[in-house]
C-alpha cells in the first residue's frame, strides 16, 4: 500500500516533531511518500501539482493545522483548494481543534436592555 503524507519537512515545530515520529514507523509498513506542505496560502497551480503527486497513492494522510492554509477566516484557508482535487481516501490529523469561535475569541451578544424595550429608532 502506498501512502502519501502532506507534511511540513525540516521545520523545527511540534507537527514536524510528531510527522518525523509517525514516518519512522509507517516506513515499516507501507511504501510512504512524504510530501512538503509550504505554510500560507499557494497558487491553484501549487495545489494542482500537489494533488496530482498525491493522487498516485492509495491513501493520502494530511497534517493540518490552519497556519499551512493561510488562516482560518473565510476565503483565507486555502484547505478546499486542495482537498477538492484529491480523490484518494483522505485522513486528516488535525492539529487545533479548538472551534473558529473560540480562536477568533466571539462572544455571544448580549443585550444592555430586553428585546422588547428594543426601539430601532433609537
Amino acid at each position: 500500500m502506498k501512502v502519501s503524507m502532506l507534511t511540513t519537512v525540516g521545520d523545527k515545530c511540534g507537527i514536524a516533531a510528531y510527522s518525523s515520529d509517525l514516518v519512522l514507523e509507517l516506513n515499516q509498513l507501507v511504501d510512504l511518500d512524504i510530501v512538503k506542505i509550504d505554510s500560507g496560502m499557494q497558487s491553484v497551480d501549487y495545489y494542482r501539482a500537489q494533488a496530482e503527486r498525491l493522487n498516485t497513492s492509495d491513501v493520502i494522510h494530511i497534517q493540518h493545522e490552519h497556519s499551512f492554509w493561510g488562516g482560518i477566516l473565510p476565503g483565507k484557508s486555502a484547505f478546499w483548494n486542495l482537498r477538492y482535487l484529491l480523490k484518494k481516501p483522505v485522513v486528516v490529523t488535525a492539529h487545533t481543534t479548538t472551534s473558529l469561535a473560540r480562536l477568533l475569541r466571539l462572544r455571544a451578544p448580549r443585550l444592555r436592555r430586553p428585546a422588547a424595550a428594543f426601539d430601532p429608532a433609537a
